[in-house]
């Protein structure tokens, strides 16, 4: 299947698809929206990247998260390549690293900034690669985290991350040795005006405790995939995570239980907010922003801080396995997707306007992916730029509504 790239007045392609849709998606798109990053099918199999539909890296190797994307995910600032997964290269700002058995790598953009840190599997044994520095070797690295500080007007990246030696797993930070662990499940820093916090987990038999600084939590008991969202929120730096209980998930905040549900899931969005739910009630970092009825499925798509978007089925019963599909605002506009799931994915500036896809039939059959702008009460072709402008089509006519 044949495919074109449409980015402003620009027309890129025709490219060949995946065979897994989502690999074909946009890569990123530049903040000031000038730049668009995209990926398309070779003859041979192999990926193409694309920067403004021209080639800027051929990836031949199959590896998961062979793009590193920069933390604000605006763009793509280094590769990872190679014939097989033994024989792995870095490629970052014009330089290849490599070969290496394995690798993880870490971006970090601070005042401007890109740098890659990374740890490597080599003949010797895991290395990591930081800034004029190779630290190793370790039987095996995980968790590495990569932060900065601004001292005396000078920024400096810094490493906290989790290793194996013969003694067990240990954590390294700020120059010191934690541990020894049976197993260490996750590593967090977080900076901010009221100082830094070293967060982590660990495994000691069928146990799970977590650490915040010098207090523990825990034990929990462990279960596949117990532990999940893992993070410090941005706008109040608590400490959130979930844990699996067998039938559902608990969210604690700070070591204290905030809530249970069968359906918890995290967000992050254009805010900077940790969003999450549980069930159908939302929480901007506890707090409650949408709460709506247990007899219908609700998903929220977007929330900029001020007005929310969310998906609504809303079934007749519970074994109803069909319902009625909307796209909802929290400021009481809902559009019917005619069966055909949808979702908002940005507000305008001034809030007169959202941006929202949703799945549709056209006249061959097939199904497809539109782009829709909800504005002046009715939805027309178009989308809304990350700089906030508008931009959509109405009687053959494209217009633009700024900021």
């Amino acid at each position: 299947m044949q495919t074109f790239i449409f980015h402003g007045k620009k027309k890129y392609g025709p490219y060949t698809l995946f065979d897994e849709p989502y690999e074909s998606y946009i890569l990123a798109f530049s903040k000031d929206g000038k730049t668009v990053y995209h990926q398309a099918k070779a003859d041979d199999g192999s990926r193409i990247v694309y920067k403004n539909g021209k080639e800027i890296r051929r990836l031949h190797s199959k590896l998961n998260n062979n793009i590193i994307h920069s933390p604000e995910f605006d763009r793509i600032i280094a590769f990872v390549d190679g014939e097989s997964e033994t024989e792995q290269y870095i490629y970052h700002e014009g330089k290849r690293f490599g070969p290496y058995g394995d690798t993880l790598v870490s971006a970090i953009s601070i005042e401007g900034k890109d740098r890659i840190f990374y740890s490597a599997k080599t003949k010797e044994g895991w290395f990591i690669f930081g800034e004029n520095e190779k630290i190793g070797p370790y039987d095996e690295v995980s968790n590495l985290c990569v932060y900065g500080e601004n001292e005396n007007g000078k920024v400096r990246f810094k490493l906290s991350y989790a290793a194996k030696t013969e003694d067990g797993w240990f954590i390294f930070h700020e120059g010191k040795k934690i541990g020894p662990f049976e197993t260490i499940e996750c590593v967090r820093v977080f900076n901010n005006e009221n100082g830094k916090r070293l967060a982590y987990a660990t495994t000691s038999g069928d146990e799970l405790y977590v650490h915040d600084n010098e207090k523990t939590y825990g034990p929990y008991e462990t279960y596949p995939e117990s532990l999940n969202d893992f993070s410090f929120m941005p706008k109040t730096g608590k400490l959130f995570y979930t844990i699996g209980n067998g039938y559902g998930m608990t969210v604690y905040i700070d070591g204290e239980e905030f809530g249970t549900g069968y359906g918890v899931h995290t967000l992050f969005k254009q805010s900077q907010s940790l969003l999450f739910s549980i069930g159908n009630s939302f929480y901007d970092e506890g707090k409650k922003i949408l709460e709506l009825p247990d007899d219908c499925y609700v998903d929220l798509t977007f929330y900029d801080g001020e007005k929310i978007g969310y998906a609504l089925v809303a079934h007749s019963n519970d074994t109803d396995p069909t319902g009625e599909k909307y796209i909802c605002t929290s400021d009481g506009v809902k559009i019917d997707t005619n069966g055909r799931f949808g979702y908002i994915y940005a507000f305008s500036p001034d809030k007169t306007a959202f941006a929202y896809d949703v799945t549709e039939q056209n006249a061959d059959g097939e199904y497809a992916i539109y782009c829709k702008v909800h504005i002046d009460g009715t939805s027309y072709p178009g989308q809304i730029q990350k700089n906030g402008t508008v931009i959509y089509i109405k009687d053959g006519v494209i217009y633009t509504r700024g900021k």
